[in-house]
C-alpha cells in the first residue's frame, strides 16, 4: 500500500503528472526548479513526491540546462517544442508523451503536495 498524508492507495493511479519547467521566471527572479526544498531542488521534490501515487511523472523544458540534476532521476524529460505562448506554454508536450489515460496539471509553485 501506498500512502501520503493520510491517503492510502492500493496501487498507483493511472495519471500522467506533467511539471512546467524553463520559464522566464520574470516575477520569481529566478528559475523556481533550482529553489532549494527540504535538500533536494524544487523541481526534485515535486516529481518524488508525485512518484509513489502517479504511475507516470513528465518535466517539460524549453532547454536541459532548465533541468536541476538532482531531479533527473525522478521523471521522464520531454522538450517543449510546441511554441505554444505564455506561462502554460508547456502544456502540449505531456498530451503527447504521456502514457497514462489521465493527466493531472500541477503547477511549479505548488510545492506542499
Amino acid at each position: 500500500m501506498l500512502g501520503l498524508k493520510g491517503f492510502i492507495l492500493k496501487k498507483k493511479l493511472p495519471i500522467t503528472t506533467p511539471f512546467l519547467l524553463g520559464g522566464e521566471s520574470k516575477r520569481f527572479g529566478s528559475p523556481k526548479a533550482f529553489l532549494p526544498w527540504n535538500g533536494k531542488s524544487l523541481a526534485a521534490h515535486l516529481a518524488q513526491t508525485a512518484g509513489p501515487l502517479a504511475s507516470e511523472s513528465l518535466v517539460c523544458w524549453q532547454s536541459e540546462t532548465q533541468v536541476p540534476p538532482d531531479a533527473k532521476p525522478f521523471a521522464k524529460f520531454v522538450p517543449d517544442e510546441s511554441g505554444f505562448p505564455g506561462p502554460w506554454r508547456g502544456s502540449p508536450p505531456p498530451s503527447t508523451h504521456a502514457s497514462k489515460p489521465w493527466i493531472f496539471f500541477n503547477g511549479g509553485g505548488i510545492c506542499l503536495i
